[in-house]
């Protein structure tokens, strides 16, 4: 059965997975069949659909015979060990395909571990070299209690294999759990296979294709050896060889996202790679500086002399751009015309203009965009971003700038204009932020935002923006006393009271309804916290503090913590330590947001800001305050 309920014969279910991930893994459809497939087998592990998939390992395309061990390599955890499919995956490392054989390696060592460590050691192993590479691989990656001891031990007795790859995968898991005394010797030993066998780690087929660069790093990192990392990362990006080149820039990188001095002793040896004759190592070089906001303020230069090459201009204009710098601005707002979407890019275009002296580039690209806004959104796109999102982040940073595009937004706005696109909604949304930025100069977009008042799904914020706009409170006010008293709506709520509090306060009823919201914590995050304060002052300072040192390392909320704190002025002086504590703290914060150079540039943010807030928070500043 399907998980929207419908059932399915297991040979149904099981075709329509393959298909699907033949055609699209990252599609709905494959994702649907997918949790059929784990519902099944999951009821019952070696039943109907599990016999199927086990004869798909004999598929006879190679893609289909990968990808089918893969998914019983992701069916494998949690209940170990699963014979049936270990010798499934054991039939498959003779494979004539070497991705086959890799992928069943991986399988191997998930479903049968005890086995797989066997066949590792074995003296005279029937292995090709590219399954028992894999299995080693498996075997140090994926082995939930091959750690600590028990990885010392096994990379001890491959220390000699013949296989330099084996040595090389053996020798980057022993020093990531060695004591210090062995760092050297497994180091050197990792260091004398890297050129010759690096390339061959993370083949097609793995789990994880992880290069050695990156395995060093890990260990690096593990055992916070934050000089060791500076000094390999420095002597490798200048080895002859172009694998250990770019396995020094992968140190770097993990470097940088680990420790706060890492750009300023990195910049150099970096801002050299991007000058390499290997295409990957310049690649990677420019990535590595761009992930980090400081880096790339360090190394402008450098980036901007790339812009003119086309493998390596964009990831440097996002650099640039995200640092304010103008070099990055005919780039940015081209790929701002084609609907360009890549993680980072909003950041960048938001960087880059406020301090541009050229707003109708900006203007005229957005209006591009916007224009073609049916050509770039065919379907729903939610699962790769909005090509629309640079344009309206370059309406929203534009500001009164962005009033000639008044007209395209309303179009984007205007609910009596049917639409095909799922994701509308937010293109929608994002728009009215643009609207309600523009105020009396988008008053042309009312009578749409009245159609607006009408969709429960943007009532809201269209109300907000009515007020923004045109000055008259009444759907605000209207709108916030429809809204219901409770946790939930507080989403909905705040936004209405902060648009009130802006244009003329908030009416008695109002302010009465923000006290009783700060009677319950739950309702109280930050954004909050700052209209409370606004609204009630220094009155609410003892509560505020008990609060907002827990939001200090908050990725959504961090910045407007350190923000709030600076403007309490001499109210916040007890917090002080606390801000000290985060400003000079030498790794970075924690943070999850699925993309490690987004949470680094988080950390770099949060820490300017936390510095930001020191600074406003010194005694000459707060006796200048009282």
């Amino acid at each position: 059965m399907t998980p929207g309920g419908t059932a399915f014969e297991p040979d149904q279910l099981v075709d329509a997975w393959l298909a699907a991930a033949l055609a699209d893994p990252r599609g709905s459809a494959y994702g649907d069949a997918r949790s059929a497939l784990f519902t099944a087998v999951r009821e019952e592990r070696n039943g109907p659909v599990a016999r199927l998939l086990f004869g798909y390992c004999e598929h006879p395309d190679a893609e289909a015979r990968c990808r089918t061990l893969q998914l019983l390599n992701d069916m494998s955890w949690g209940a170990q060990p699963w014979h049936v499919a270990a010798e499934h995956a054991r039939s498959c490392l003779a494979d004539p395909d070497g991705t086959v054989r890799r992928s069943a390696a991986w399988l191997l060592a998930t479903a049968d571990p005890e086995h797989a460590l066997d066949m590792v050691r074995e003296p005279d192993s029937p292995l090709d070299p590219v399954a028992r590479l894999a299995l080693v691989e498996a075997m140090f990656s994926s082995h939930g209690d091959l750690t600590g001891d028990a990885a010392t031990t096994l990379a001890e007795s491959l220390r000699t294999d013949p296989d330099e790859a084996v040595r090389l995968r053996a020798a980057l898991a022993a020093v990531r759990v060695a004591p210090e005394e062995q760092w050297p010797m497994w180091e050197d030993l990792a260091l004398s296979c890297l050129p010759s066998a690096g390339e061959r780690l993370g083949g097609p087929g793995s789990k994880l294709a992880v290069r050695p660069g990156w395995w060093w790093s890990l260990a690096l990192v593990r055992q916070d050896r934050e000089e060791a990392a500076y000094s390999w990362a420095s002597r490798l990006v200048a080895h002859p060889s172009s694998v250990a080149r770019l396995a020094g820039a992968d140190i770097a990188r993990g470097a940088l996202r680990r420790w706060r001095g890492a750009p300023d002793r990195l910049c150099l040896p970096l801002s050299a790679a991007v000058g390499d004759i290997d295409a990957r190592v310049r690649s990677e070089a420019v990535s590595s500086i761009c992930a980090s906001l400081d880096a790339s303020r360090l190394c402008v230069d450098v980036l901007a002399a790339v812009l003119e090459d086309p493998g390596i201009r964009t990831e440097a204009a996002m650099g640039l751009g995200r640092v304010g710098d103008q070099r990055a601005a005919a780039v940015l707002s081209g790929l701002v015309r084609t609907g360009f979407m890549a993680r980072g890019f909003v950041e960048a275009v938001e960087g880059v203009i406020p301090p541009s002296t050229d707003p109708a580039l900006w203007v005229d690209a957005a209006r591009e965009a916007l224009r073609a806004a049916d050509k770039h959104c065919p379907e729903n796109r939610w699962h790769t971003g909005c090509p629309l999102a640079g344009a309206l982040a370059a309406a929203v940073s534009l500001g009164a700038a962005a009033a000639p595009l008044v007209p395209e937004l309303v179009a984007l706005v205007d609910t009596s204009v049917s639409s095909s696109q799922t994701c509308r909604s937010w293109v929608r949304r994002r728009a009215l932020d643009v609207l309600a930025a523009l105020g009396p100069a988008a008053s042309s977009a009312a009578p749409a935002l009245l159609r607006c008042l009408e969709r429960e799904d943007l009532a809201d914020t269209c109300a907000a923006v009515l007020l923004a706009v045109t000055g008259e409170r009444t759907h605000a006010e209207r709108r916030l006393d429809q809204l219901p008293d409770t946790v939930r709506a507080m989403r909905r709520v705040l936004p209405l009271m902060e648009r009130l509090h802006l244009y003329g306060g908030l009416a008695p009823r109002h302010a009465e309804r923000l006290s009783r919201m700060a009677q319950d914590p739950r309702r109280l995050h930050p954004r909050a916290m700052r209209l409370l304060w606004n609204v009630q002052g220094p009155g609410v300072a003892p509560l505020l503090l008990d609060l907002l040192p827990d939001y200090l390392t908050d990725d959504v909320f961090g910045l407007e913590t350190c923000a709030l704190l600076g403007d309490m002025g001499p109210f916040a002086q007890q917090v002080v330590p606390v801000i000290e504590a985060l400003a000079h703290r030498c790794t970075r914060i924690g943070v999850n947001t699925g993309d490690e150079d987004e949470e680094l540039r988080i950390d770099e943010h949060i820490a300017r800001a936390a510095r930001s807030a020191l600074e406003r928070l010194s005694p000459a500043h707060g006796a200048s305050q009282c």
